[in-house]
């Protein structure tokens, strides 16, 4: 849960529109898609806090992030493909697909490649953002970025192990998160108002523009970034009128404390849901948001769920 009471309300909001894209299709979720997953590294980045305490950083992070990834990574795992035959090559390609998950991994365990690269980016970062000045920062996000357009243009379907090479990506985005909390940037509601619909306008005569940072996609160059940022400043805004309404602040803000638990769970809901009950996608987003919530309140009454399951130590 975040001290800044808006943060949870746009990870409400988040969560939801990364349901909606996983269930709608379309034109909807070409447009959610424009700034879906760069929205949660941007909250990262805006939310961390730089230290030379590496080791205890290193901890706090693997049991806040690496934990319940494995934990649930592993009960979904067996769920999903059951236990393995116990030959050499069956069981040598299941734990190398379980191990290194990643680019591996689709359908209900499609999402488990945004942590650890959340975690290796947040590793990164820090050291960097807590030992070079500003302008070698900047600097190294632009060979970053580079290099993750590098990898989009000619080697598209290269990936390393953990989602590793999508660091390059996710970095500059998670440092400017950093930099807007840092240089206490705001821009005019009416100015992103504006931005936001250019870039809808504009994606609708262009789908390209859009993330699939999962399959190192990243769109036209700097042009599918600045959209996702200014998407994401007009959800930024839109938070923070949330706030102060209880009648939307409240669900949205629930919704942001349960994120990792309704990020872990959703697909895996809303496809036996689509496969045994109803193939109806209102019910399926409904479904696949309110379970992982109840989970979430009854995990957070037991100091193991809430530790293993939450992150919560």
């Amino acid at each position: 849960m975040s001290k800044i009471g808006w943060i949870d309300v746009l990870k409400g909001i988040g969560i939801l529109l990364v349901v909606i894209g996983h269930i709608w299709g379309g034109t909807p979720t070409g447009m959610i898609y424009i700034f879906h997953m760069p929205l949660f590294f941007f909250i990262s980045g805006y939310l961390s806090k730089p230290t030379t305490e590496y080791k205890s950083y290193f901890i706090h992070k693997t049991k806040s992030l690496l934990v319940p990834y494995i934990v649930y990574l592993i009960g979904l795992y067996l769920i999903i493909f059951g236990l393995p035959e116990f030959t050499t090559e069956v069981l040598a390609n299941y734990l190398f697909r379980l191990i290194f998950a990643g680019n591996l991994l689709g359908g209900g365990l499609g999402v488990f490649w945004f942590v650890t690269c959340l975690f290796f980016t947040q590793q990164m970062m820090n050291f960097i953002l807590s030992t070079y000045h500003q302008s070698s920062v900047i600097f190294f996000m632009f060979v970053f970025l580079s290099l993750s357009y590098l990898n989009a243009w000619f080697l598209p379907s290269f990936w390393f192990p953990w989602a590793l090479n999508v660091v390059l990506a996710a970095a500059p985005i998670y440092y400017i998160g950093y930099w807007v909390k840092n240089e206490n940037i705001n821009v005019n509601g009416f100015i992103i108002a504006i931005g936001v619909l250019l870039v809808l306008i504009f994606t609708l005569f262009f789908p390209a523009n859009g993330y699939d940072m999962k399959n190192t996609y990243y769109g036209f160059p700097l042009l599918t970034l600045g959209s996702s940022l200014v998407i994401i400043f007009g959800l930024k805004v839109l938070a923070k009128y949330f706030l102060t309404h209880e009648i939307v602040k409240k669900p949205f803000s629930e919704f942001g404390k349960a994120s990792m638990v309704i990020m872990y769970l959703h697909q895996p809901i809303q496809i036996i849901i689509n496969r045994n009950i109803s193939d109806d996608r209102v019910l399926r987003i409904v479904l696949a948001t309110v379970i992982p919530y109840l989970l979430y309140l009854l995990f957070k009454k037991n100091k193991y769920t809430d530790a293993l399951l939450l992150g919560n130590y």
